[in-house]
């Protein structure tokens, strides 16, 4: 079983564009390093939820040491951004 970890705290910015390289950008950006997740802004709201889900997942692999595969990760956001909003989590 994985221990909760206290005080663990991420911002969220919100910004016009990620630029991750010169040939590519994305919806968002996880800096674990500084502990913020950015997200770009004037996305639909479905898509920023799946997107702010998605920087999530990479945070907890980060702070909690959890591997994952990437298309994982990519296969995770949309059922669990269902899953939230159908049960009115947001």
């Amino acid at each position: 079983m994985i221990k909760e970890k206290p005080r663990i705290v991420y911002d969220v910015v919100w910004q016009e564009k990620i630029v991750i390289d010169k040939h590519a950008y994305a919806y968002g950006y996880c800096c674990t390093d500084a502990k913020i997740i950015f997200l770009e802004l004037g996305m639909k709201p479905r898509l920023a939820r799946k997107t702010f889900l998605h920087e999530v997942i990479h945070a907890i692999e980060e702070e909690y040491g959890i591997k994952l595969p990437h298309g994982f990760v990519d296969a995770f956001e949309a059922p669990l951004e269902a899953f939230l909003r159908l049960n009115r989590f947001w």
